[in-house]
């Protein structure tokens, strides 16, 4: 089971039901997935291919992507991305479904 915990909004409010969770994670992922980036992709083709580990098995299933999440620590500042581990922690089915396949 997924723990339950409310969302605090980048002016230091927190979210009281689960309307304003969605409102709070709405706005967060629309400026982490819209953001505008320049990219220059003639870097990419300097980057060496490392070599690729056969013997690392099959990609995880939803359980161990969720058990690995759970295992995270809580209450950590995000990386670049903006997104905390207690974000992930709060993720439904559905977004755990969809970690799962990008993974």
């Amino acid at each position: 089971m997924i723990n339950k915990k409310n969302f605090q909004a980048e002016d230091g409010t927190i979210a009281t039901d689960n309307e304003s969770n969605v409102r709070i994670l709405k706005n967060h992922y629309h400026k982490v997935f819209n953001r505008q980036v320049e990219v220059d992709e003639s870097i990419l083709e300097q980057l060496k291919q490392r070599p690729i580990t056969q013997e690392l098995g099959e990609p995880p299933d939803k359980q161990q992507v969720h058990a690995a999440i759970q295992k995270m620590k809580t209450n950590k500042a995000p990386g670049i991305s903006g997104v905390t581990t207690d974000m992930l922690k709060n993720l439904p089915n559905d977004a755990i479904d969809l970690l799962t396949t990008i993974i």
